[in-house]
């Protein structure tokens, strides 16, 4: 069903009288974008991640901020995933927010569900987190 809305509105976009060939360009270019579980795997600074529910749910590609990067927010929202194996699932540098509202984990000897840098905040509201953690400041 929602590869069919999409379907139409590139359809909408890229009629020749269309005032926005740029947009068409660009949903052709990027048709996964639309359905991906996290909008960005790797944030740079002052950028907002959003992990929904579209598919694939959970995502299993771990997300990890730009190097150097501060200042980058992500929000795991109700129902939605990341579940990653022996890795870091949500990792984040400096100054940096963590919500997860639905559900975040890893699994192996050395994984490490989320990494936060200094002055960062994790906040899990009502989510499913392993470890089971509320808030933590780093």
């Amino acid at each position: 069903m929602k590869l069919r809305r999409i379907a139409a509105a590139i359809r909408v976009l890229c009629r020749p009288q269309s005032l926005t060939p740029v947009l068409c360009l660009l949903s052709i270019a990027r048709p996964e974008a639309a359905l991906a579980t996290c909008d960005i795997f790797n944030p740079a600074t002052g950028q907002t991640v959003t992990c929904g529910t579209g598919a694939p749910n959970p995502a299993t590609t771990p997300l990890a901020a730009a190097p150097a990067s501060t200042d980058v927010t992500v929000n795991v929202l109700p129902s939605a995933g990341i579940a990653v194996g022996d890795t870091t699932a949500v990792a984040v540098n400096a100054q940096s927010r963590v919500t997860n509202q639905g559900s975040i984990s890893s699994t192996g000897a050395a994984s490490i569900g989320v990494s936060l840098g200094a002055d960062s905040t994790l906040t899990n509201a009502a989510g499913d987190l392993l470890p089971a953690i509320s808030t933590l400041t780093m």
